[in-house]
C-alpha cells in the first residue's frame, strides 16, 4: 500500500540483521519510499550525511555499537526517525523523549506507521511537533 507521506522520500534503513532489513525494506518500498540501507554504523554515519535524506530507521545495536551517535547526527540535521531495538533505549528516551521507540520484535507495519506519523509531524501534517526535530 503506498502512501502519500512516502512519495520521493528516502528512508535510511538501518538493520544489522539481514532478513529483518530485508522485509522492512520491501515494505517501505510498497508505501512509495526509496531505501537506502546500511548494516553497521559506518555505513549508517555516511549514509545520513546524504542530502537528500527524508526519515531514517534505526535498530540501536549493531554487533558490538551503538547508534547514538547517528542518532545525533540525524537530529542534527533534523531527520526524523524513530528507533527499532531489541534492547533498552534509555539513552534515547532521556535524550530525545519524544522520539518513537519500537520494541523488538515488530511488524514493518508497525515501523512504517510510526514512521509516517514522524514525517507528518516533520511536514507540518500533525498538530504536536516533535521535539529536538
Amino acid at each position: 500500500m503506498r502512501l502519500d507521506v512516502f512519495s520521493r522520500k528516502l528512508v535510511l534503513l538501518v538493520e544489522d540483521e539481514p532478513l529483518i532489513a530485508l522485509d522492512i525494506e520491501q515494505h517501505l518500498r510498497k508505501s512509495g519510499a526509496r531505501v537506502i540501507a546500511a548494516a553497521n554504523l559506518e555505513a549508517a554515519l555516511s549514509m545520513a550525511t546524504h542530502p537528500h535524506l527524508s526519515a531514517a530507521i534505526v535498530d540501536l545495536r549493531l554487533g558490538q555499537d551503538s547508534a547514538i551517535a547517528l542518532c545525533r547526527r540525524l537530529v542534527a540535521r533534523s531527520i526524523p526517525f524513530i528507533v527499532h531495538t531489541g534492547y533498552a533505549a534509555d539513552a534515547v528516551q532521556q535524550e530525545w523523549p519524544t522520539i518513537p521507540v519500537i520494541q523488538k520484535p515488530a511488524t514493518p507495519q508497525m515501523l512504517i506507521a510510526s514512521l509516517a506519523r514522524s514525517l507528518s509531524v516533520r511536514e507540518g501534517r500533525e498538530e504536536h511537533p516533535v521535539q529536538n526535530l
